[in-house]
């Protein structure tokens, strides 16, 4: 036995925190800029700089990972990033920027309560937190506050007028009075002009999570790994869905900054700015309530191969209990049958498909060994 490993663990987690990316930690965890949307060059090489580029990993046998220099079975792959032209709202935290807006001045940043109002807050987050933190507590603390900052019309520090807003998912947000939309941009510059003290206050810890670092100048690209590209029996490369919205980001991305740097008018660059928001909004996540569909929408790489690659999305649970045949016949004679020239009579029911009970959404769950799921059963009784 080592020595050592008798001796037990002489180090301990005392906490761990989870808080939001800065603009410059997601650049210095980044392998590569990319500037490309082009993935591979005719000789099937990845392009340098281009959302498969090799500082990101491999995942093709032979090549070496330009970062860490393993090949496909020991990379793990590493990240990239995009400098966006124009900031853009993550839509995951759409809820936290409604309230910052809500609670705090326009002008100073400063939480919508007198000075007693604050201190009385601070006091029984103290309290809960002296307690335990319980979650629940605090959630209801912060919701007492965000209430309590709607009532009021101006800022008990500055003075300044309060505007309402209102946000039209997902990512839009207006000013009440006039339906004067606020840019990204715009609210960037009011998270950034949010005090320490009111960041604590609401229970951000500054040090670690800036709210305008909810607002995107620097989009993090994952590693090849995550997305991995297949080639098909056609010889075609089918990308993954990730990547092919991130190739839509590129383009958009490229097509803002052009626009913006040559001078167009400003009604093309806010067109293309929305474009790009949507883009980058639009990553399929069946949590974020923007979409439109469903489901994500099938890819395809050259308008006749579909992508054929595997997605999680689709492995569910097909168990099913189903009453498929019932059969119900009775026999019976009567004395004025014989009249008649009959002997007996039978009344029979027969039913078909009653019920099923299964949590398969796709089609009937017995065909789920199919690559074409079909319609569920026809229900049918017969009498």
């Amino acid at each position: 036995m080592n020595r050592n490993s008798s001796r037990g663990v002489n180090r301990r987690i005392g906490a761990i925190k989870f808080s939001c990316l800065s603009p410059e930690e997601i650049r210095k965890m980044s392998a590569v800029k990319v500037i490309t949307p082009d993935t591979y060059d005719d000789e099937n090489r990845p392009y340098e700089r281009g959302l498969m580029d090799l500082h990101m990993g491999v995942i093709e046998p032979g090549l070496r990972c330009k970062t860490c220099g393993c090949n496909s079975n020991d990379c793990p792959g590493h990240f990239g990033h995009i400098e966006l032209a124009r900031p853009v709202i993550h839509v995951g935290f759409i809820k936290e920027i409604k309230m910052l807006l809500e609670c705090t001045c326009s002008s100073c940043g400063k939480l919508l309560l007198t000075d007693d109002q604050v201190e009385l807050i601070r006091s029984k987050i103290g309290v809960v937190e002296s307690a335990g933190s319980d979650p629940d507590d605090l959630k209801e603390l912060f919701k007492r506050l965000h209430k309590e900052s709607l009532t009021k019309k101006a800022c008990p520090h500055c003075g300044e007028e309060q505007v309402k807003i209102k946000l039209d998912k997902p990512t839009t947000f207006r000013a009440v009075d006039d339906n004067h939309k606020l840019t990204p941009l715009d609210i960037r510059k009011r998270l950034e002009n949010i005090p320490d003290d009111v960041l604590n206050t609401l229970g951000m810890d500054p040090t670690t999570c800036r709210p305008e670092w909810m607002i995107l100048t620097v989009l993090a690209v994952p590693p090849v790994t995550v997305r991995p590209s297949i080639t098909l029996d056609s010889g075609d490369r089918s990308e993954d869905d990730l990547t092919h919205k991130l190739v839509d980001v590129l383009r958009i991305n490229e097509r803002l900054r052009e626009n913006r740097d040559n001078g167009a008018p400003q009604l093309i660059v806010d067109d293309l700015w929305e474009l790009l928001q949507y883009h980058v909004t639009n990553t399929w996540d069946p949590k974020n309530p923007s979409q439109d569909a469903k489901y994500p929408r099938a890819t395809w790489t050259n308008g006749t191969v579909n992508n054929y690659q595997d997605c999680s999305l689709y492995e569910q649970n097909a168990n099913y209990v189903r009453l498929k045949t019932v059969m119900v016949g009775y026999n019976f004679r009567f004395p004025w049958m014989s009249k008649l020239g009959l002997d007996r009579a039978q009344l029979a029911l027969s039913a078909y498909n009653l019920f099923t009970i299964t949590p398969y959404i796709w089609g009937d769950p017995e065909s789920r060994a199919s690559t074409d799921p079909t319609y569920p059963l026809t229900r049918t009784v017969t009498l």
